[in-house]
């Protein structure tokens, strides 16, 4: 994974130990049932429940039967976005593009299953993908524009 960072240190102790970054925008989330830690400055408001415990989401919701996927990435001029499992009439999908500071570059309706999504006026540099189905966050992509 790609991380672009200003400035960052390691502080160690006798009760554990850090390594942090300044400039962060990747980030991931883990933990166990008790602790949960999420690395990164893009986080956000996810929650992830991995075994789906106390989970207000049943486990046949859309977004199990849902699937994404980009091509090509690394990319030079667009990159197509394949959506299965969709349902086009609600107008509820969509996707966001942001640049590496996090900065809303792009956003558009999802209406159908491939999607080309333009990036020549773009400089080469990471981007971030995010796609949302039935608004509701459902993956997240890293762009590597050449």
């Amino acid at each position: 994974m790609y991380s672009i960072n200003s400035s960052g240190n390691n502080v160690s102790s006798n009760s554990g130990s850090i390594t942090y970054s300044i400039g962060q925008v990747f980030f991931s989330n883990m933990g166990d049932n008790n602790y949960k830690l999420a690395e990164g400055i893009q986080n956000g408001n996810q929650e992830e429940n991995s075994n789906n415990e106390d989970s207000d989401v049943p486990e046949d919701d859309f977004s199990s039967k849902a699937n994404v996927l980009i091509y090509p990435n690394p990319t030079t001029d667009f990159i197509t976005l394949v959506t299965e499992g969709f349902n086009f009439n609600n107008q509820l999908n969509s996707y966001q593009l942001y640049n590496y500071q996090g900065k809303l570059i792009n956003q558009s309706l999802i209406e159908n299953q491939n999607s080309r999504i333009d990036l020549s006026n773009l400089s080469a540099s990471i981007y971030i993908l995010q796609v949302f189905a039935e608004e509701n966050l459902l993956k997240t992509f890293k762009i590597v524009k050449q």
